[in-house]
């Protein structure tokens, strides 16, 4: 199963669509909150499914946290604010591991990351709006116990330089319980 995941829009659609043109066919599309409005309208144009979380610039209704179960993973959704991202990444490992998920998927800080630690693989797509870093959006594929993540700059749309943080590792996780 192929993904592409998607945080930070900011009404910036145009470079949203642009991104799922580029990442080519997908199975499902994952926003990861601000703007959730974002997520709603591409939904209406998408014929395959969006899962969608409310980040700290959101104020329509909808989930602030999802899980997913894909491929015999579970999947922890969330923008990332109320776990103290970007100060930390240990409550929202930690977050992922009480809701029994192995994949960590969230925004707010605009840097994209791959990371694993503590049996949590996370993942930032990082932003596709804010000018001073590099646009970009992530892919993950899903195949029972496996799981590869990688970051995608966006064609085109470039920014001043990429973060310390940010990885193009892949990740694989053993089969579950």
């Amino acid at each position: 199963m192929r993904i592409a995941i998607l945080a930070d829009t900011h009404l910036s659609l145009d470079l949203a669509r642009q991104a799922l043109v580029q990442a080519g066919p997908v199975d499902a599309v994952v926003h990861l909150g601000d703007f959730y409005a974002d997520a709603l309208a591409l939904a209406s144009e998408l014929k395959v499914p969006v899962h969608a979380v409310r980040g700290n610039n959101d104020f329509e209704e909808g989930p602030y946290e999802l899980i997913l179960e894909m491929e015999g993973h579970r999947l922890f959704l969330t923008h990332g604010h109320f776990f103290e991202v970007p100060r930390t990444l240990e409550r929202l490992k930690q977050a992922a591991l009480l809701r029994d998920c192995s994949v960590a998927l969230f925004g707010h800080s605009h840097v994209a990351l791959i990371e694993r630690g503590s049996g949590v693989l996370l993942v930032n797509p990082g932003a596709l709006f804010f000018p001073e870093t590099l646009k970009t959006f992530a892919l993950l594929e899903l195949q029972p116990g496996q799981v590869e993540a990688r970051i995608v700059p966006l064609d085109g749309a470039g920014g001043n330089k990429l973060k310390n943080n940010f990885s193009t590792r892949s990740a694989q996780r053993t089969p579950s319980k």
